[in-house]
């Protein structure tokens, strides 16, 4: 991984301790990470723009380093980013990179605040229940959420996590280590399971009925195989939101960021600085 200034910060946002990983200097890019991922998942993204944007990476809160929210709500995920984002740049709007679970709370906060938005990212997540993958059916089922965070293991997350990406060389021990000591506090927490019941009450309503009233201008960037949210998915999202723009990953599984993260920043930076 090349050299890189990211560097470890704390902060209160809207009451919450929140942990996020920040370089660079100029037009500030905010990136969301999913699950059972936490900022770490961009750190090989963000030093191929920090040169040229100012680069933020939180924890969502209830994961790795940042506290939990006290009331879990897609409301509540968005005021605590619209104050994130006051934090790094009052009345200054933000480029938003979204991925998996990051994505309904980034969807929701640009719904509500599109004032503070300049360019939105959509990787890899969900929008709506409507054709809602099989896949994703069952990996959100609350009997298969209780078995994930109750049965799994070492061996059994890494097994998972080796399925969601097709270079597998590109996640070795030491990597899935780290995604793992945050799935323990998930396991002890329930985060996960607490997020997918605000989703399954809160996602349609919030976000899929109203995803077409976004006109920021918008890049879906896919992984060609992810198995969980397949391209057909990217291509619903597209059809929805009028000014975007659908571009693949070729040879990415859904954690496209360990796999090929300079392609990612290459697509990023294009979309930003295009008219």
């Amino acid at each position: 991984m090349m050299a890189s200034e990211l560097k470890e910060f704390q902060q209160n946002i809207s009451g919450i301790d929140t942990f996020y990983l920040h370089s660079g200097r100029g037009q500030p890019i905010v990136f969301l990470h999913g699950v059972p991922s936490f900022s770490y998942l961009w750190r090989k993204v963000m030093p191929f723009l920090e040169s040229d944007f100012s680069v933020y990476a939180p924890d969502l809160p209830g994961y790795a380093r940042s506290e939990n929210l006290p009331d879990f709500s897609l409301k509540n995920y968005s005021k605590w980013l619209f104050d994130f984002c006051d934090f790094i740049g009052k009345d200054e709007k933000i480029d938003l990179v979204i991925h998996d679970v990051g994505g309904p709370v980034g969807l929701a906060f640009v719904l509500e605040y599109p004032e503070k938005i300049n360019r939105l990212v959509i990787m890899d997540t969900v929008a709506s229940s409507k054709d809602l993958p099989l896949s994703m059916k069952i990996v959100i089922n609350p009997g298969v959420v209780w078995a994930y965070l109750k049965l799994t293991n070492r061996a059994i997350f890494k097994w998972i996590m080796k399925l969601a990406v097709c270079q597998k060389d590109k996640l070795d021990d030491e990597t899935i280590n780290r995604y793992y000591q945050v799935f323990l506090r998930d396991k002890k927490d329930r985060t996960t399971a607490k997020i997918f019941e605000v989703l399954k009450a809160e996602l349609d309503k919030t976000v899929g009925e109203n995803i077409s009233k976004i006109n920021c201008p918008t890049l879906i960037l896919w992984a060609e195989k992810d198995f969980i949210l397949p391209l057909s998915w990217a291509e619903s999202i597209k059809a929805r939101i009028k000014n975007s723009t659908l571009k693949t990953l070729p040879n990415c599984g859904h954690f496209s960021q360990e796999e090929e993260p300079e392609l990612i920043a290459r697509h990023i930076k294009e979309f930003l600085d295009s008219p």
